[in-house]
């Protein structure tokens, strides 16, 4: 619906997504999604996450496309490019050739808490590419200032950078789940897949200017993703118990997302 969608307990800032929406004339939500959308930042802000965030965005949602491109951090807009496929209450997809979303966040000049040596930046992949092998990206900048994440890169193993000129891997035998990119320091790097952690050290630490891309990195080798995202988010560095809880909140929500899909089906 296009209203207005006041209500004195959605938490105040969900509440001035709302608003920004509204004003846009976007499609909003249904009354229950609303509800745990706004669950869903509460807890965000219960957890701590929220405050480290620059930027985040739901894709899992039953408002339209603009509604789900929507970043709730900043309320301004990511652009769909070349018409990802957008399915509701699960997320955007790829083509594998030429659609990607442009975040419009660029660390260098839009980093509130993103740092080159304290940053964090993640999604969350609901759906794997049908041909998952190869140097696919999920989301990147460029090589050279590195923002990159291919998940599977062969069969066994993920590549990745961040803030980094240098490649870093971590085990991989699929894709699917959370994926949150950790820069706690100059000399270390953390990937929390699914809340589980890896840690590895790179003593590089630069800034990326250039927006970040999903389904893509944004200049160089396209290398287009063809799977489905439900969440982008970035900002600074997480604690342990932090990202955990991220994962786990974003798990528990595209779960439940599942049901109510499989409910509404029956």
């Amino acid at each position: 619906s296009c209203g207005q969608g006041q209500n004195s307990s959605f938490d105040a800032d969900y509440q001035n997504v709302l608003n920004y929406a509204n004003a846009e004339s976007y499609n909003l939500p249904s009354s229950t999604q609303k509800i745990k959308e706004s669950g869903l930042l509460r807890d965000l802000k219960l957890s701590k996450v929220w405050f480290k965030l620059d930027f985040f965005a739901s894709f899992s949602t039953d408002g339209d496309s603009n509604f789900a491109l929507t970043d709730w951090k900043r309320l301004t807009q990511m652009n769909a490019i070349n018409s990802p496929v957008f399915t509701i209450n699960q997320g955007f997809a790829g083509n594998g050739i030429s659609s990607y979303i442009n975040t419009n966040y660029n660390p260098f000049t839009d980093a509130v808490n993103y740092q080159a040596s304290n940053a964090s930046v993640g999604t969350y992949i609901r759906t794997a590419p049908p041909s998952p092998i190869g140097s696919k990206t999920v989301f990147g900048t460029t090589e050279t200032d590195g923002i990159i994440l291919m998940p599977q890169f062969n069969s066994t193993t993920a590549y990745f950078r961040l803030n980094s000129s240098s490649w870093n891997t971590l085990a991989s035998s699929d894709q699917l789940g959370s994926w949150i990119l950790q820069k706690p320091s100059s000399s270390s790097i953390q990937v929390y897949k699914n809340g589980n952690l890896t840690e590895g050290g790179r003593i590089t630490a630069n800034i990326s200017d250039n927006d970040i891309f999903l389904l893509r990195r944004s200049s160089g080798s396209a290398q287009y993703w063809d799977g489905q995202l439900s969440f982008s988010f970035g900002g600074a560095s997480l604690s342990d118990i932090e990202a955990k809880s991220l994962a786990a909140l974003l798990d528990n929500y595209i779960k439940n997302s599942l049901v109510n899909r499989i409910q509404e089906l029956l």
